[in-house]
């Protein structure tokens, strides 16, 4: 179960969207020449060279071929990725302009009908399961089947496996008193006193939780008093029982503190993947903003005209906020993390310990694609400032600054991928 979210979260965090990168409408250029007959016995004319290509049809050509790579890379969806590298591996001249009159629509609906499929089965395997777990369980699936394809996802990735376990700890709770009443009647047959031991053993027989808990209610009372006779005998069996006791009581808490302690950890671990994933979208996004940003100020040049710039700039700012704030909260995440890690150490029952390693680890990330998501918003401002300075005689120094922030731009993405990278990495280690 670990090692598929591990791989889950990994491809989530290293994949990326690029929403907002909508293909700019452009008009069919290429046309078919136009055949001429001649009269019998005309010499055919020279050919006629092809028409001159302009500088505007070559600018709008390489823009249209730099937008299909954009999708070849950057998109969510594997089809439409595929069909962006089919039509830029084509030698057929319309294939780029194909693709984006109808290629990228048809990619995405083979994609949507793939993810419908994907969750109708979901939806099969989750029916099956209803009425099969504990209550916490079976509430779960019901609230999954009502709720998003997402929601029957994450419950089959992680979420039914949390469920039960929840619905088992409620199970063991019970089990544990009653196999500590059993261990204190077994230790009461073993040291206690002649009629102490009679009672322990008859109480034993039964099998009867509840027989075994009146008998260490009443019936040791009764027993332990008629072996008056023997007061000290008596009382050293007595003392060694509620020794016993007391440490199995000790190593029952322990246990139980122990136990929700690591369903905490895991919750805590599960929100952090969350906000790593909401992080890295936000980041990718941004960085959307800032190659959109530079393909303005390089038709700005071409046309010699100045675009606006504000919308680019609102949502990158807006990006960058969501990454943010899902760093926070994956940074909190890894703080209760780590409170719960703090728990089990204290226990000596430290089994899962290391989850909360990994949650720091994916703070880390998500704080990588904050600085990302900030660089990119920077190189978005430098764009803006180099296209507002293209008739200043700071032109140069502009495009100087804007060269310098699309550098550090790369730089932060490298380095937020390769600390997702690593991340992804310590969740394989401890899964396995």
């Amino acid at each position: 179960m670990r090692g598929a979210v591990s791989v889950a979260v990994a491809l989530a965090l290293l994949g990326g969207t690029t929403q907002g990168a909508a293909a700019a409408p452009a008009e069919r250029r290429d046309s078919a020449p136009t055949a001429v007959t001649l009269p019998a016995g005309q010499l055919d004319p020279a050919p006629v060279p092809p028409p001159a290509v302009s500088e505007l049809d070559r600018l709008s050509a390489d823009r249209d071929r730099q937008l299909v790579e954009d999708f070849a890379e950057f998109d969510e969806e594997e089809e439409v990725r595929e069909a962006a590298r089919e039509a830029l591996e084509s030698t057929d001249p319309n294939a780029i302009r194909d693709f984006l009159e109808h290629g990228e629509a048809e990619a995405r609906q083979r994609a949507m009908d793939r993810k419908n499929a994907v969750d109708t089965a979901n939806r099969a395997e989750i029916e099956a399961m209803r009425g099969t777990g504990g209550p916490f369980f079976n509430q779960e699936v019901e609230r999954v089947l009502a709720g998003t394809a997402k929601d029957r996802a994450d419950f089959l990735a992680f979420g039914a496996e949390i469920a039960r376990q929840r619905d088992e700890a409620e199970e063991q709770n019970e089990k544990q008193r009653a196999e500590e009443n059993r261990k204190r009647v077994e230790m009461l047959a073993s040291v206690g006193g002649p009629e102490v031991k009679k009672a322990a053993q008859a109480a034993l027989a039964t099998g009867d939780d509840k027989v075994i808990s009146e008998f260490l209610e009443k019936g040791y009372q009764i027993a332990a008093e008629k072996d008056s006779a023997d007061q000290e005998a008596h009382e050293r069996a007595q003392k060694e029982a509620l020794e016993a006791a007391a440490k199995l009581r000790e190593l029952a808490e322990k246990t139980a503190r122990a136990g929700e302690a690591r369903a905490k950890l895991i919750t805590a671990h599960g929100s952090a993947v969350q906000a790593l994933k909401k992080s890295s979208n936000a980041m990718s996004a941004a960085a959307a903003q800032s190659r959109q940003a530079d393909r303005m100020l390089a038709a700005d040049r071409a046309g010699k005209q100045l675009s606006d710039y504000s919308a680019v700039r609102a949502e990158v700012t807006r990006q960058v906020a969501l990454a943010d704030e899902a760093a926070k909260a994956a940074e909190v995440a890894a703080g209760q993390a780590e409170v719960q890690a703090e728990v089990l150490v204290e226990t000596g029952l430290t089994h899962g310990v290391r989850w909360a390693e990994v949650a720091q680890g994916i703070s880390a990330a998500a704080d990588a694609a904050v600085k990302a998501a900030t660089t990119a918003q920077h190189a978005v401002d430098a764009t803006a400032a180099d296209a507002a300075a293209l008739d200043a005689q700071n032109s140069a120094e502009a495009h100087a600054e804007q060269a310098l922030k699309w550098r550090e731009n790369a730089e932060e993405h490298a380095e937020a991928a390769a600390r997702t990278a690593a991340a992804a990495q310590q969740q394989a280690d401890v899964a396995a």
